[in-house]
């Protein structure tokens, strides 16, 4: 083999026409417009089933871009992708003025509660990416079950009522109470149904272990320092014997009102303590999904009554209970480490107006 004995230049000529290069093993780099995923982030796309995953099939705004990040995948597996945005795109959120979290980094420096500065007036939730893909999405949380509980504090109790510490009286007047001896603030929260000498009371307000006020006035007048129970309070079902008051519905009408309603009366309703928009509400067999509460006494619903009903005992679920196998308790971990109750939570993330 012949080779140089000092510095200079050697020219060769090679016929490469015999070699195929592997087509598939050539990866390139693409920015264009996506309808969800990172932004100003490069990722590494291998298939059109990954593009799909990570930034959403097209619509009329950003055909031109995922088609032609489709092209090119058909005959290579190696894209790195980056989307783009412009000033108007924002992160979908539960409420208040919106903002742009660019990509997974950019909320760790910026919002995360670990290195961020979290933020309150987006509400409880964000869209995890810019676009308006996520105004389709709905979060719905149902908190854990407070309740007399068993089985190592991870399920309800036959015997759901917690009898509460010391006694309570509770007078006429004002529909303030009192306690001695007792904890109100440790065991109770507004919203509450408390039952004492024979008469049941939603809670209205605390301000301390010892004070606070209830929805209605006792049925009898004033009541002396007396044993007082709470009922079993669950966001995931109430029964009828916790919901306080009796409705009213009419054929082909979406209202719920209730049978007495008169503010403060011992025998009304309590619906902006005990209801929420999305719970579901039993009436006379029938089910309707609240759509709006008014006040204490008037609810609208997304449908309207089959039957007209007077008087009516009335029950609550969790909109989306059927999904899940049981109540939010104490979860079994926490139980066995012997920490906090009331540690378990469910959470629903929906496809609310099927744009996934």
């Amino acid at each position: 083999m012949p080779f140089q004995v000092s510095p200079g230049v050697n020219t060769s000529e090679i016929d490469l026409t015999t070699i195929v290069p592997g087509i598939s093993s050539i990866d390139a780099g693409f920015a264009g417009c996506f309808r969800w995923g990172p932004v100003n982030d490069v990722t590494l796309i291998d298939s059109e089933d990954l593009l799909v995953e990570t930034f959403q099939s097209p619509d009329a705004n950003t055909y031109i871009s995922f088609l032609t990040a489709a092209n090119f995948l058909t005959y290579s597996s190696a894209l790195h992708v980056v989307r783009t945005s412009n000033t108007a795109m924002k992160n979908a959120s539960a409420s208040g003025t919106v903002v742009l979290i660019s990509n997974t980094s950019h909320y760790q420096a910026t919002y995360s509660e670990q290195e961020g500065s979290p933020v309150t007036a987006q509400g409880d939730w964000c869209a995890k990416w810019g676009g308006d893909l996520g105004n389709s999405l709905k979060v719905s949380l149902c908190g854990p079950t407070r309740a007399n509980l068993a089985s190592g504090n991870t399920v309800v109790a036959g015997n759901s009522d917690v009898t509460l510490t010391g006694t309570y009286a509770v007078h006429a007047t004002d529909k303030s109470f009192t306690g001695s001896s007792s904890l109100a603030a440790t065991e109770l929260r507004v919203g509450d149904v408390i039952a004492c000498s024979s008469n049941v009371f939603v809670i209205a307000t605390i301000t301390s272990n010892t004070a606070g006020t209830v929805d209605r006035d006792p049925t009898t007048g004033a009541i002396s320092a007396a044993a007082t129970v709470r009922y079993k309070r669950s966001p995931f079902a109430e029964p009828s014997r916790n919901m306080v008051g009796t409705v009213a519905v009419t054929t082909n009408v979406a209202t719920v009102t209730a049978t007495v309603a008169t503010a403060g009366a011992h025998n009304t309703t309590s619906f902006t303590r005990q209801y929420t928009v999305g719970d579901i509400i039993k009436i006379n067999g029938e089910e309707r999904k609240i759509k709006a509460v008014t006040n204490s006494s008037y609810m609208t619903t997304t449908v309207a009554f089959t039957n007209t009903a007077t008087a009516q005992t009335h029950s609550r679920t969790w909109e989306y209970a059927g999904s899940f196998d049981k109540e939010p308790v104490t979860t079994a971990h926490t139980a066995a480490k012997g920490g906090a109750l009331y540690d378990e939570v469910h959470v629903a993330v929906v496809d609310e107006d099927g744009e996934w």
